[in-house]
């Protein structure tokens, strides 16, 4: 297991539509036992193949650090699918491990239904509520190429991808 390093905005390759994961097989599973690690390591609550490099329709996201009791496991989400959305919306803060450093406001359904598998190949339908629900869709959006940056003005967002870009090229350079 190892912990990868995570692509910044602007790079392309969050913006690609990930494909759905054909079989669990062993390299799958590696992806995913990293996946944990970096989320882990870099103190997130979720974390999407594309942030790492790889167009597979698959995510990891751990609650316990807020709701143990709730939440005492690490959920392993391959080829998710949220098929109902409740009316009710709520904003909220976002922040995301591609877009280091800010937080922007986004609106969230404040219930959905998912349907998934789990990392045993084993099929889940769920009503999600709450911080579940919130970690769902912006963890699912990764996937689709979509960031929360997309979801704030057009000013604002050009705004701060120019002070990504220059950030990025920083590290390029170091």
């Amino acid at each position: 297991m190892a912990k990868l390093d995570i692509l910044i905005a602007p790079n392309p390759i969050l913006r690609k539509i990930s494909k759905p994961v054909k079989e669990i097989d062993a390299t799958v599973i590696k992806l995913v036992d990293d996946l944990i690690d970096t989320m882990f390591a870099d103190d997130a609550a979720g974390l999407a193949a594309p942030q790492v490099g790889v167009n597979l329709r698959l995510f990891v996201f751990d609650l316990s650090y807020r709701y143990p009791d709730e939440f005492p496991d690490t959920f392993v989400i391959i080829n998710p699918e949220i098929y109902d959305k409740s009316d009710e919306t709520y904003m909220a803060q976002e922040g995301c491990m591609s877009l280091p450093g800010h937080y922007f406001e986004v609106v969230r359904h404040k219930s959905i239904k998912v349907r998934y598998l789990d990392r045993a190949g084993k099929e889940h339908d769920i009503t999600c509520d709450g911080l579940m629900a919130h970690v769902f869709q912006h963890e699912t959006e990764h996937l689709d190429g979509i960031l929360s940056i997309d979801k704030i003005s057009r000013f604002k967002r050009d705004m701060y991808l120019r002070k990504l870009a220059k950030y990025n090229k920083q590290l390029e350079v170091s």
